[in-house]
């Protein structure tokens, strides 16, 4: 899809989430990143790249999800991050999504 449209932020989006559940973080994060890029008022891009930052870099990871909250209120609310798989994030990406928030929200 990226070969066919490159500015498609969905592409990257869902490229970034694929590669994080490989273990390719440093793929995953740059896939967020350029998906966060193309899209900006879209805060699942940042979700991602939060989950995808966890591992190597906590400090940049609570960034990235406060920056969604920042967006939208609504991802400080960790109900609210239910609907994460219909977004197409994993039920594993979902409860990283959750353990992100509560580092936030004690931060």
């Amino acid at each position: 899809a990226i070969a066919l449209k490159p500015n498609n932020e969905i592409a990257y989006y869902n490229l970034s989430l694929a590669m994080e559940r490989l273990g390719q973080d440093e793929w995953a994060v740059s896939n967020a990143i350029e998906a966060s890029k193309l899209e900006p008022t879209n805060p699942h891009p940042l979700i991602a790249l939060a989950i995808a930052h966890l591992p190597e870099n906590r400090s940049q990871a609570l960034d990235a999800f406060q920056r969604a909250i920042a967006i939208d209120g609504r991802y400080g609310d960790k109900e609210f991050l239910n609907y994460l798989p219909e977004a197409g994030f994993s039920l594993e990406q979902t409860q990283v999504a959750k353990q992100i928030l509560q580092m936030v929200l004690k931060k």
